[in-house]
């Protein structure tokens, strides 16, 4: 006989416990109806039982003495035996759902150590098997999973940690915020609100799944190569559910009409050497955009993107500006969650396309595919997944329009919940103490015969990850945010960062080099490092050498000399035969001077044959000087340390 859906068991175990009938008296009534020649089936359907358990039941009764059967009771041998109460085991699912949308979710055995460390922390008995193994067994597992069927053995999606921690609560209310701003300034409709991104089409697709014969273990199918080209496309759609035509980017130096070939009408296109789009051309497919989202300042647009640093700069701004739209950056790594193209657009063209490229193959016998078809592909594939309902189910589902700031809950802002926490400088010390991550113990804890009067939880056994209180420091790339960058307080911060960058470039293109170790392939050396001389052409005061503080001849900021009269001082005390230390090409040398004359030395030089160890190149290259590029006078090498034939030819500066 089958068993019972968990409906009918739910509404019997609530039937029963109505009745104020429990389960002995339930397996005595089913026994005492079988003793009176009942046929099993209908016995276990009148009382709601297992056949096979009561006929397990009814063979031992039988086997019993008179006053052991009345005696006996079947309710503590009724079923199969259980670790976890209910609600243990609905404590434990819980966890296990917490930990996944944290995006730090438990595999199989994991939840097996971790339903072992349970239940040694709950004083529950459990078999032999456990201890050994020191984790519960498959057949839990098996009967967990059936007993919670809100459970379910998923493949993840490798999530970044960027993407994790980025989509936070501050970073989601502060670009509904400027949102919220922009659209009180100006009364956008849906057809005037715009989302712009790339995706990349490339001339290799991924294979579907084809019929083949059993047990063959490689099947494979035609791609057109080993590597594919990537052309990058920008896509561009409205809160109306129309989009535009796409802006495709080849990897050429120049782009040829030719690229377009069946691309979607009034496309456009650049190139690049790389594919990629940069900020030129971005500023020109702003100028295609305005062309076909009519924008003006008379009929002004909303234009959300992402904040990559290809799509900001002056030029950009003051484009948009004169153009009368509007740009508004999504915080970093949150296009997953508040891009619609990304959201409900982009995963159904790549599809399509995928299909399309497989199609091309199959009636293209011999042929490859090449950046020149690509444009036909697309525009075959746009108007099935560029679709009204998809990209109005895009903007929804973010809330962007229509506008809903309260879209997102506290669950979607688990996955940044591991490095939720406070400043340094926001903690006491004790509590900065108890903020640090715990390690969970994979051995799990040993058996205690103590009982305990409060339950452990799974929270409690194997605490939720954390990470560690922020170190803070001042190294490293400013993180980026969510901007309106046609705000004159942001544009004009963007003007004076290009301005500092172009300026930093500059200076260190008149700079007279960089400190550095150089080997035969005239690259630097990865394990030593790099000192940079950051010095003006004039030489002005606020420019000062930085170099390591390992270093012999490091100097601090400030302690520099007269930069004229030091560089006066080492040439006049250099004479023929000396050893100096000259920079060429942004590198350092050691070399012999073999003549010398009113401004400029002739030197020639060594170059670099290990660490810190120097040889005579092969040939004779000895080149004039300038005074200001004689750094310092050395005091003759002396062999470099090692075999006798090694020490011959390779030499050391003691005071390099």
């Amino acid at each position: 006989m089958p068993q019972f859906p968990r409906a009918k068991w739910e509404e019997y175990s609530n039937s029963i416990a109505e009745k104020e009938v429990d389960q002995h008296f339930m397996i005595k009534s089913a026994i005492v109806d079988l003793e009176a020649g009942l046929p099993i089936r209908a016995v276990a359907e009148k009382h709601g039982v297992s056949r096979s358990a009561l006929h397990r039941h009814y063979q031992k009764y039988s086997k019993l003495s008179g006053d052991e059967k009345a005696n006996y009771s079947g309710a503590q041998k009724f079923g199969f035996a259980t670790i976890f109460t209910p609600e243990e085991e609905a404590s434990l699912s819980q966890y296990l759902v917490q930990a996944s949308r944290m995006c730090y979710g438990l595999t199989s055995r994991d939840t097996r150590t971790l339903a072992y460390n349970y239940a040694v922390a709950n004083n529950k008995t459990v078999p032999d098997s456990w201890i050994d193994s020191k984790e519960a067994g498959i057949d839990w597992l098996a009967g967990f999973r059936a007993r919670n069927p809100e459970l379910s053995l998923r493949k993840p999606e490798a999530t970044s940690l960027g993407r994790a921690t980025s989509f936070n609560k501050h970073n989601v209310q502060e670009f509904f915020s400027n949102l919220q701003s922009v659209l009180k300034k100006t009364p956008f409709t849906a057809s005037d609100i715009f989302n712009c991104d790339e995706t990349s089409v490339t001339t290799v697709h991924v294979p579907p799944k084809v019929f083949a014969e059993e047990g063959r273990k490689i099947v494979g199918k035609v791609t057109s190569a080993d590597r594919g080209v990537l052309v990058t496309m920008v896509g561009t759609i409205s809160a109306s559910g129309q989009y535009l035509p796409p802006y495709l980017i080849f990897p050429r130096k120049k782009f040829q009409p030719l690229m377009l070939t069946g691309a979607p009408a009034n496309s456009a296109g650049g190139a690049s050497p790389s594919g990629w789009v940069n900020q030129e051309l971005f500023l020109e497919y702003l100028k295609h955009f305005k062309t076909y989202s009519h924008a003006s300042p008379e009929s002004p647009k909303l234009l959300i993107m992402d904040n990559h640093e290809s799509h900001i700069c002056s030029a950009v701004v003051q484009f948009v500006k004169e153009s009368g739209v509007t740009l508004l950056t999504i915080p970093p790594h949150c296009s997953h969650r508040l891009q619609p193209l990304d959201i409900y657009v982009y995963f159904p063209f790549q599809c399509q396309y995928n299909k399309a490229m497989d199609n091309w193959m199959l009636f293209n016998p011999g042929k490859t595919v090449t950046i020149y078809e690509i444009a036909s592909l697309v525009g075959q594939n746009l108007p099935v997944s560029f679709t009204p309902n998809n990209i109005m189910r895009g903007f929804k589902k973010t809330e962007i329009w229509p506008y809903n700031p309260e879209i997102f809950t506290e669950n979607d802002f688990l996955t940044s919940a591991v490095t939720d926490r406070p400043a340094p400088d926001a903690l006491d010390p004790v509590e900065a103490g108890n903020n640090q991550a715990k390690t969970p113990s994979t051995s799990g804890p040993e058996q205690s015969s103590t009982p305990i009067s409060v339950p452990v939880t799974p929270e409690q056994v194997q605490p939720y990850p954390k990470a560690k209180p922020r170190v803070l420091g001042g190294r490293g790339r400013k993180k980026g945010s969510t901007k309106i960058l046609t705000d004159t307080p942001v544009k004009r911060q963007i003007e004076e960062q290009e301005a500092e960058r172009k300026d930093k470039k500059a200076r260190g293109g008149r700079a007279r080099g960089k400190v550095g170790t150089v080997g035969r392939t005239g690259k630097a050396k990865k394990d030593q490092k790099t000192k940079k001389l950051f010095v003006d052409s004039e030489g002005s005061d606020d420019e000062k050498m930085i170099l390591d503080d390992d270093s012999d001849d490091s100097m601090k900021l400030g302690e520099l000399e007269d930069e004229s009269e030091k560089e006066e001082e080492i040439f006049d005390s250099v004479s023929t035969g000396d050893f100096v230390k000259v920079v060429y090409k942004g590198e350092y040398f050691p070399g012999s001077v073999q003549e010398k004359n009113e401004n400029s030395v002739r030197v020639s030089v060594m170059c670099m044959a290990g660490l810190r160890k120097w040889k005579w190149l092969d040939r004779e290259d000895s080149i004039f000087y300038p005074r200001e590029d004689i750094l310092k006078k050395l005091s003759p090498p002396t062999p470099a340390p090692g075999t006798a034939s090694r020490a011959e030819s390779y030499f050391v500066f003691v005071d390099w």
